[in-house]
């Protein structure tokens, strides 16, 4: 079996997919057979899964890493500092997508949050 080399490969029916998603209860978790209940059960449509990470902002991973601390304790080890690092960067990251500019204090905040996270989590 050949490896894709792009994340859909074809579009035809991502506009139905992502609708379907909207429209559709929060499952408990987003796999392929969520997918296929709604109708998508061809290898095209699965790939959307990979692709909707990229659309995760950061509040999202907060309770995401909250929802599955069970997977993520050993490294994590304390969910509030998980909380006040991922705020903290959120924080800035809004600065930033409303075209704004950080001031040097607020990029030294960030760069020693993602050290600690490195130290922390390994990179």
């Amino acid at each position: 079996m050949a490896l894709i080399n792009a994340y859909l490969m074809t579009t035809k029916n991502l506009e139905g997919v992502l609708a379907a998603i909207r429209n559709a209860q929060a499952p408990e978790k987003f796999t392929i057979k969520f997918l296929e209940s709604l109708g998508y059960t061809s290898t095209n449509d699965r790939l959307i899964i990979g692709v909707l990470i990229y659309f995760t902002e950061i509040k999202d991973l907060t309770a995401i890493i909250q929802q599955n601390w069970s997977s993520f304790e050993a490294l994590l080890q304390d969910m509030d500092w998980v909380r006040h690092l991922l705020r903290t960067v959120e924080r800035s990251r809004n600065v930033i997508m409303h075209s704004g500019q950080l001031a040097l204090d607020d990029i030294e905040r960030v760069g020693i949050s993602i050290r600690d996270w490195i130290r922390q989590a390994g990179g």
